[in-house]
């Protein structure tokens, strides 16, 4: 296929067009022409496309080959031009070579066209190829100094072999504090802290040496002296025929200080999680220790004691109020950790508007709190000094306030709302103690001076279960409102534990591994508190219960854990009683849960049973012990069919059995196991509040599940005890009455 060739044709060569063309057409090219006799003209063409050659006339004219060229470079068109010649003449042919005509062809030698023509055209081809590639490379040193110069980051460039900066951008003399000049004379080590030369060489080397190498952080030296903190990215490049090291370097410190300040407040965050369970604990230790006493004296010493751990105790006062009288008088006083007589302190008159600390506290039932240095009126219970802050909390039972816990430091601003937060619940604990003391003194005074009736006494002691009974749904509501924060503080902390194990040292690994497990510990107590405290507060009216639909359900709870320990749980047939069936379905779970804890070194075997017995007079009244189970029950209980767990249940319809003298039947529940076994005298301390008979390194648990079991026993009507021997298993009995069902 012909080569399509766009020609211009200047001056007189019309009469040589046709030969011209002829000669093209003959070589294998499809020309397409225009002849041209003027500078308008040509600028004209020039305008409407591009051309691939131009032949001009060597003779001078108007319009000739000098005036051509000169055209052709004003406007930078690299278009080869032929000149064609009737004959050699020095004087036109060699100015217009010299002016930058490509070649000559003689008239009469046209059959040279075509190797003149394919050659100018390959000459042409490789000056715009050249120009091309010098055009992109002057751009790409544009767009690198541009980049260069305009990185955010710092850029160093130098020597591969010799360490000799050899450039360096505007941002990396800024970081260094130099001049380009100065840099280029210095060696790339230079640039860092001299006393870390050495570390720094071996360093880097390394770092070249790594096939995939990281950003490494290290220290520029400023001229002015001081170190700045820098990401360091490098890479070996060739440019021309020499290796360099490129070197982006990041000024890190705001990077820096912003992980300084992060690990600040993870510290002073994980300080206030162990600052704040701190003092849930002690709140908590205080109120376990409140009730341990009945003995005023003992509850006054354990309420400095504790109070003392959760705020500043320069002065310490509790002072009982009488709202008959209006008077505030200290009943116990302690002043830089020695107690004082309170006989010294007159009472304080209550009345009116509030005038005091004290006065607000009271009429408020608020802790009112003094930032300064208060007033003599309401500073002496700091012996010999003078307070500057001071803080008055009510003691508020059954909605009254009983007296108030007062504190006083000799620290200005020593109390404010995070002191206040604990101290209110701590007064509050007291409060209700101080009450519960006061009233089983009266008890003993009573007692001990015989001028109480028996009725009368029995009324004082139902008032101190009535007491006792509000100081378990404060335990409650205490209980309660601390779930949340320690819910709180066991999410931050278990926070801190996933996102920063391992990126600090191992003591802080610990430390949030011991403040973890803490809180769950913590958690776990509150949460059995909570279902302790629930057992006589639930609504639920009492109801028909299959026994074995709550028994199934109850093995259903723990089915991971019987499956893990392997155990064989059987149980003969179960009646229906009239009851609350979560309670009852609490009772199994925890009875077979414990055997399962329990177990010796063989698969645990549990077994359940149930049978009808009639009521000894003996046992009818609620202070009695647990009936004995007799040889005829263990023989009755053993003679019924034992079946597996996963057996479906079938209602029991039981034989009538014998009434007792008063006509009262129950029903007798056992769950005997292979266990570790229990000894004989701790048979009764099982079942009370927090008793354990094992570490908990041991065996698992707060010590509060049987204390449960019994609690919804005796809300059933019936009692629950434990016969067994140590190595021998155990046997639970315990006992619901018939007459309900």
């Amino acid at each position: 296929m012909a080569q399509s060739l766009h020609v211009l044709l200047i001056g007189n060569l019309a009469e040589d067009a046709g030969l011209l063309m002829d000669e093209l057409q003959r070589c294998g090219f499809a020309p397409i022409w225009e002849r041209i006799d003027s500078a308008e003209a040509l600028a004209a063409a020039l305008d409407r496309g591009e051309w691939d050659l131009i032949f001009a006339d060597a003779a001078p004219g108007n319009f000739d080959a000098l005036t051509t060229l000169k055209l052709l470079q004003q406007r930078e068109a690299d278009i080869p031009l032929i000149l064609v010649c009737a004959m050699w003449r020095d004087d036109w042919i060699l100015p217009a070579l010299r002016a930058g005509a490509q070649s000559i062809i003689p008239k009469d030698r046209l059959d040279y066209l075509a190797p003149i023509v394919e050659r100018e055209l390959h000459d042409a081809r490789e000056r715009r190829a050249r120009r091309q590639v010098q055009a992109a490379l002057r751009e790409s040193e544009e767009m690198y100094r541009i980049v260069f110069e305009k990185a955010s980051d710092a850029i160093f460039v130098a020597d591969a072999t010799t360490g000799q900066i050899l450039d360096a951008n505007q941002r990396a003399c800024a970081l260094v504090g130099r001049s380009h000049e100065i840099l280029r004379q210095m060696h790339q080590i230079d640039l860092h802290p001299p006393e870390e030369a050495a570390r720094y060489a071996a360093m880097f080397a390394a770092h070249l040496r790594d096939d995939n190498p990281q950003p490494i952080e290290a220290s520029v030296r400023h001229a002015m002296g001081y170190d700045i903190p820098v990401e360091i990215s490098t890479s070996v490049v060739t440019i021309g025929d020499r290796a360099v090291v490129l070197g982006i370097f990041r000024d890190i410190r705001e990077r820096k200080e912003a992980q300084h300040r992060e690990a600040e407040q993870h510290r002073q965050a994980e300080e206030a999680a162990r600052q704040q369970n701190r003092q849930l604990i002690i709140l908590n230790e205080l109120g376990l220790a409140l009730a341990e006493t009945l003995d005023l004296d003992q509850v006054y010493r354990t309420a400095y004691e504790q109070v003392s751990r959760l705020a500043d105790t320069d002065g310490f006062a509790i002072t009982l109020y009488a709202p008959e009288t209006h008077e505030l008088r200290p009943v116990y006083v302690i002043s830089d950790g020695q107690p004082i007589d309170t006989s010294i302190f007159p009472p304080i008159i209550i009345r009116g508007e509030p005038i005091s600390g004290r006065a607000r506290a009271v009429i408020n039932k608020e802790p009112e709190i003094l930032h300064h240095r208060p007033a003599a009126s309401s500073s002496g219970i700091v012996v010999g000094k003078l307070p500057l802050s001071a803080a008055y909390v009510p003691m508020i039972v059954k909605g009254k306030v009983t007296g108030l816990l007062e504190v006083q430091s000799c620290r200005a601003h020593a109390y404010g709302p995070a002191e206040v937060a604990l101290l209110g619940p701590a007064a509050n604990q007291i409060g209700l103690a101080i009450e519960n003391a006061r009233l089983y003194a009266a008890v003993q005074r009573e007692l001990n001076e015989r001028k109480r009736a028996e009725e009368s006494l029995r009324r004082t002691l139902l008032e101190l279960t009535r007491s006792n009974a509000d100081l378990e749904q404060y335990a409650y509501v205490a209980a309660h409102d601390l779930q949340e924060p320690l819910r709180m503080v066991a999410s931050f902390v278990q926070l801190l534990a996933e996102r920063y194990r391992g990126q600090l040292d191992a003591d802080a690994d610990d430390f949030i591994g011991f403040a973890v497990e803490g809180a769950q510990r913590m958690q776990t107590l509150i949460n059995n508190l909570l279902e302790y405290s629930l057992v006589d507060r639930s609504n639920r009216p009492f109801r028909p219960v299959d026994c074995e639909a709550v028994l199934a359900q109850a093995l259903r709870n723990l089915e991971y854990t019987i499956a893990e320990s392997g155990a064989h749980i059987t149980y003969d047939p179960l009646p229906r009683v009239i009851g609350d069936a979560l309670q009852l379905q609490q009772v199994f779970e925890n009875l077979i849960g414990n055997a399962i804890k329990f177990r010796g070194p063989e698969p645990p075997r549990i077994h359940i049973s149930a049978r009808l017995r009639p009521v000894e007079p003996a046992v009818t009244d609620m202070q009695a012990g647990a009936p004995p189970v007799t040889a005829a029950d263990e023989r009755q209980t053993a003679a019924e069919p034992a079946r597996l767990a996963e057996t479906p249940p079938e209602y029991l319809v039981a034989e009538p059995a014998p009434a007792a003298a008063n006509g009262k039947i129950e029903w007798l529940f056992s769950v005997r196991d292979n266990g570790i076994g229990i000894e004989p005298q701790y048979a009764e301390r099982i079942f009370r509040l927090f008793q354990r008979l094992h570490s908990r390194r041991e065996y698992t648990g707060t010590g509060i599940g049987l204390a449960i079991c019994k609690k919804v026993i005796e809300r059933h009507g019936g009692h629950i005890w434990v016969e067994s021997q140590l190595g021998a298993g155990a046997t639970f009995y315990f006992t619901i009455p018939a007459e309900k069902a």
